[in-house]
């Protein structure tokens, strides 16, 4: 028979395992491979969106626990994100666009300050685990988010700066996030163009941000390993 504080115990082992999945750059990782997945695969629906904020607010409120910040702001990030997301319900509801709004400026919002906040906790880190590996691993991923976020606000107001124009009106969401991703690896396929002046160099900006973060990221991680084994 379990002994009487077999229940107990397994309980707290769960509702440690949550606060560490709760703190952990790892399921932030994975919820940004959800967005990149949702964006690419269900773009043409309605809900996409919706999905991808929610999916941001949980991963910025799990980026402030990790990053060691006051319960107070993850409250308060959680909070707006979750009346944008309301508003933003109700938009679609009642055909309301300007009460979508908040949500996007939240959105824009978390999407910039997500990748700092991270790359603040592992150029603070003295040591290497796979919590700062994947948090590294984040603010890439993160930056291809953002900019991918950016581009498609840019074409939401003047449709005509990438070509071609008829491919990213049919699927904007899916084709900017994949345009941004293939930006900031540098691959270039080039079956989508910016000609817009700010969206070539916008273009230009993140194919630099991509491969100096790496530079930087290698060298952090390098350093670190380096003071470890001296120690």
């Amino acid at each position: 028979m379990a002994r009487t504080g077999d229940a107990p115990s397994r309980g707290m082992k769960m509702l440690r395992m949550i606060d560490r999945a709760t703190r952990s750059f790892g399921t932030v990782l994975a919820l940004i491979v959800g967005i990149y997945l949702i964006a690419q695969t269900f773009a043409s629906s309605t809900g996409a969106t919706l999905g991808i904020s929610m999916l941001l607010i949980v991963g910025s409120a799990i980026t402030l626990r990790g990053a060691g910040l006051s319960p107070t702001v993850v409250s308060a990030v959680t909070g707006a994100g979750s009346v944008g997301l309301v508003l933003a319900a109700a938009a679609r509801l009642y055909d309301a666009p300007v009460l979508g709004q908040p949500l996007q400026m939240t959105i824009l919002a978390i999407t910039v300050a997500m990748p700092v906040v991270i790359l603040r906790f592992v150029l603070s880190s003295t040591r290497i685990d796979n919590n700062t590996v994947f948090a590294a691993v984040c603010v890439y991923l993160l930056i291809g988010v953002l900019f991918g976020t950016v581009f498609t606000y840019i074409a939401e107001i003047d449709g005509t700066v990438f070509e071609p124009a008829q491919a990213i009106d049919n699927n904007r969401t899916s084709s900017l996030y994949y345009y941004s991703f293939v930006t900031l690896t540098t691959v270039g396929f080039g079956d989508i163009t910016p000609v817009g002046g700010a969206v070539r160099g916008l273009t230009v900006l993140e194919g630099l941000m991509g491969q100096i973060f790496i530079v930087v990221l290698v060298a952090r991680l390098v350093g670190i390993q380096v003071a470890q084994q001296q120690r």
